[in-house]
């Protein structure tokens, strides 16, 4: 393994040069042995320039073997440099050295590679097609100063291997690269464990002794090469100077013209893909070092401008496409252009927040299921709690049932065992007298055996047993009397408790709804506090809008529906027409229309003494009590419109499986007047505020109401 090393990662902070003779300090930073010297020769504490600690004793600083070694490379590979262009500048006057093969003069210039080749070495770019785009030009001097100055990659390099970074002690890359006061350099782990084992504080490789066991921190400079060196990919191996074979997958080197070798980097420059050997120039060549290296791609072509035949450096956001500098200076001159590493990060960032909002979307999600799961273990266990009643109630009916059918078989069974026990005593006795009488009998004396037992011994008397007999107790009914009596006295108590409960859940998301003036059909009277409507045989002179209903008596309420959960209640009493319920903000205003789910309506009504619900078809509803108050719920998310009979807390119907699009709106209609026989209003109750059922009949005056009608021409708002 090797990397490349560049000049400022040699720099002494204190002097801005390359280190002389440079030491480490304690706290792990490096400085040229003469600077920090004389720094803490000028300063009243001894305090590192850098992180600022300080130490209690100058300390006594040798140098650094690892940096110093580094740094006699550098130089030495700095004077090859700069010898090479002495020689090319000693060539015949006015000639312009090959940057490739300093002995050949150049014949070209290429304004892409930013490089002069001789002969030999420009038959690269007059054969590949990607170098034939670049632009060659007659041989000149300082091709440098044709690069930006600002952006122009720097300066002097060297190339560092594996070996320069071994810890003594391991043998291994350093890890947490530390520094003694004698100035050589170990993994910190190697250096602590090898001082635990031994008797004295000794330097492994100089053998100097310390007093005191030194307390020492990671060398950052060395630990800032030694990271820059892990992060090279492994194809970078000048071990492997023996170019790879291609194999299947691999680009291959655009400059070898027999046997083509794999590439290891391809030049965003010079639009070509060079072996190790090819790739040499690009690691040595001042001009070269400043090209941008890739990770081998086929197609580097692609990466050129169509048009100007120049590389696409920057990403043009308004017409989402891949431009060169010179079309931003025309065709997308004022558009919002950048350089492609900016777009990168940008994307980079977008998916980033992608993925947190998705994170986050995921915990909502969580949260949501955790949330149902409770309430699901909420009303199963309510479920569990009301059945458990039904169920107790039923056994227990059951038990009392079974009681009384065997109490009355029992007593059945008592008295046909003291009936047995009678007749067999009188067989007892009929036995004694039969056995008498055949004694007597076989005498022959007739006149004796009747004399005996007619007239001496008569007959016993014994019970006419011809009437009696064992009936069979009737259980016809039993059964039904049991049902009807628990029904009556035990469930309907128990169901109507589980319904009430069920009615304050909905409504504790009681809304306030009033109704809207401008929506009422000419002949709908409302009260002046838009809580009543009737039907008025008489057709109010009131402005025409949008939104007045003209051809069905309707009115709609307020507010709207547009999410969440919804209750509010209606009175209905001494009714003989009505139609309540929940419609689309969009339906027909100057038009009949069908109540129906599809046209968006979900309505049920009261017409004739039939109650109905208006689904693809009108459905009759049975209802055993005639409600005075009609609730009416809507789930907006669950797709829910449900009526209750709020005096017994029956649920009247539901439209489940409802999909709603838009707003919704309470719809109201009151019935024709039937010449007074359905004149009572329809009553928003008050109580759609209050969260529960709570009677409020003592406790609340409802004034008569003041109705529009009094004031015709008075359009209330």
């Amino acid at each position: 393994m090797s990397c490349v090393m560049s000049e400022d990662q040699f720099l002494c902070c204190i002097c801005l040069e390359v280190f002389t003779d440079p030491v480490t300090t304690s706290c792990g930073h490096s400085f040229c042995k003469t600077c920090i010297n004389k720094h803490w020769d000028n300063s009243v504490q001894y305090r590192c320039p850098i992180c600022k600690e300080d130490f209690r004793a100058k300390p006594q600083l040798k140098t650094n073997t690892f940096i110093s070694e580094m740094i006699s490379q550098f130089k030495r590979k700095s004077q090859q440099q700069s010898f090479e262009n002495l020689v090319m500048q000693a060539v015949g006057p006015g000639d312009v050295r090959c940057d490739v093969c300093p002995k050949a003069k150049a014949v070209k210039s290429c304004l892409a590679c930013v490089a002069s080749y001789c002969q030999s070495h420009l038959e690269n770019h007059l054969t590949i097609p990607r170098l034939q785009r670049h632009q060659l030009i007659e041989p000149v001097e300082n091709l440098k100063d044709r690069l930006c100055a600002q952006h122009a990659m720097a300066s002097l390099s060297c190339v560092m291997s594996e070996d320069q970074f071994l810890c003594s002690i391991c043998l291994e890359v350093f890890t947490d690269p530390v520094t003694t006061s004698c100035g050589h350099s170990f993994c910190k782990t190697c250096i602590n464990q090898h001082w635990d084992n031994s008797v004295q504080y000794r330097c492994p490789v100089c053998k100097e002794d310390f007093s005191l066991r030194q307390q020492l921190k990671t060398n950052t400079c060395i630990s800032e090469m030694v990271t820059q060196f892990k992060n090279l990919p492994q194809n970078e191996s000048l071990e492997c100077s023996q170019i790879q074979g291609v194999e299947k997958g691999d680009v291959c080197c655009d400059i070898c013209s027999e046997t083509k070798f794999k590439a290891l980097k391809s030049c965003l420059v010079c639009l070509a893909s060079y072996c190790q050997s090819h790739l040499e120039p690009h690691l040595t060549i001042p001009r070269l070092q400043r090209h941008l290296l890739i990770a081998p791609v086929e197609n580097l072509e692609d990466r050129l401008c169509a048009e100007h035949n120049k590389t696409l450096e920057l990403f043009c956001r308004d017409d989402s496409k891949f431009i060169c500098l010179q079309c931003l200076s025309l065709d997308h001159k004022d558009h919002d252009a950048v350089p492609l590493k900016e777009e990168g990060e940008v994307e980079q960032a977008n998916v980033a927040e992608m993925i947190k909002e998705r994170c986050l979307k995921i915990e909502e999600i969580q949260k949501s299921v955790d949330i149902s799961r409770k309430n699901a273990e909420r009303e199963i266990e309510k479920g569990v709690e009301a059945f458990t009643k039904l169920i107790n109630c039923v056994q227990e009916s059951l038990s009392y049932l079974k009681q009384d059918i065997e109490e009355k078989q029992k007593d059945k069974e008592t008295q046909a065992t003291e009936w047995i026990q009678e007749l067999e005593a009188e067989i007892l006795e009929l036995e004694k007298r039969r056995s008498e009488m055949e004694e007597l009998w076989c005498s022959e004396d007739l006149f004796h055996f009747l004399q005996t037992f007619v007239t001496d011994k008569p007959a016993p008397d014994v019970q006419d047993w011809t009437e009696v007999t064992v009936k069979t107790p009737s259980y016809e009914g039993t059964v039904a009397k049991a049902v009807v009596e628990l029904r009556d006295m035990e469930l309907d108590q128990e169901i109507k408790e589980v319904l009430k409960d069920e009615l304050r859940r909905v409504q504790q998301f009681a809304v306030e709804v009033t109704l809207d003036p401008d929506t009422a059909h000419p002949n709908l009277v409302l009260s002046y506090d838009h809580k009543q409507v009737y039907h008025s045989d008489n057709k109010r002179n009131i402005p025409e809008n949008p939104e007045r209903f003209s051809q069905s008596r309707r009115v709609v309420g307020k507010p709207k529906f547009c999410f969440g959960r919804k209750y509010f209640e209606v009175e209905v009493e001494n009714k003989t027409s009505w139609f309540i319920g929940i419609a689309k903000q969009s339906i027909k205003r100057k038009a009949q229309e069908n109540l129906k789910p599809e046209n968006g309506y979900w309505m049920i009504s009261l017409k004739n003494d039939e109650y109905r619900s208006h689904g693809n078809s009108l459905f009759k509803l049975n209802i055993k009590t005639a409600p005075k108050k009609i609730g009416v719920f809507v789930d907006y998310e669950e797709g829910i419109v449900s009526f209750y009979n709020v005096d017994t807390a029956e649920l009247i119907y539901s439209f489940t499986q409802c999909s709603f699009t838009q707003a919704l709106l309470p719809l109201f209609g009151p019935g024709l007047n039937h010449s007074g026989n359905n004149s009572a209003p329809l009553v928003l109750s008050v109580n759609s505020l209050i969260p529960a059922c709570i009677p409020l009949r003592d406790t609340f005056w409802e004034p008569q109401p003041v109705w529009e009608e009094c004031c015709m021409n008075v359009v209330c708002e």
